[in-house]
């Protein structure tokens, strides 16, 4: 068996429940097949006006990434999941990290820029 695909296109507002709710109503409505593998764009939990905002956001958003653990194990998906802001530790910056995830919910792989 083929994995399946799934690219999720969105346009990403400044509300990351938003966001996150749009990501679980595509894949509830996408009737995927297992293996899949899902694709989100970058910032996509949260297309904030400025860097000051971005980094105070990442301070919360290990939130996102639980969350989106728990997406994986309920539809069973591995998750390229675009990049979301995480804080770097001890130097008041954030990365722009690109997770991936396995359909345990684990984070298998990540890039930070």
């Amino acid at each position: 068996m083929h994995p399946q695909a799934f690219i999720v296109q969105m346009c990403s507002t400044m509300s990351a429940e938003q966001n996150f709710n749009y990501l679980q109503q595509q894949l509830t409505q996408a009737n995927l097949k297992q293996p899949a593998l899902v694709c989100l764009p970058e910032t996509w939990i949260c297309f904030n006006k400025d860097a000051t905002t971005t980094l105070e956001q990442s301070k919360s958003n290990h939130l996102w990434v639980e969350k989106l653990a728990q997406l994986c194990r309920q539809f069973g998906i591995w998750l390229a999941a675009g990049t979301i802001a995480l804080p770097s530790e001890n130097t008041g910056k954030y990365y722009a990290a690109s997770l991936l995830f396995n359909e345990q919910g684990e984070v298998v792989a990540q890039y930070n820029k």
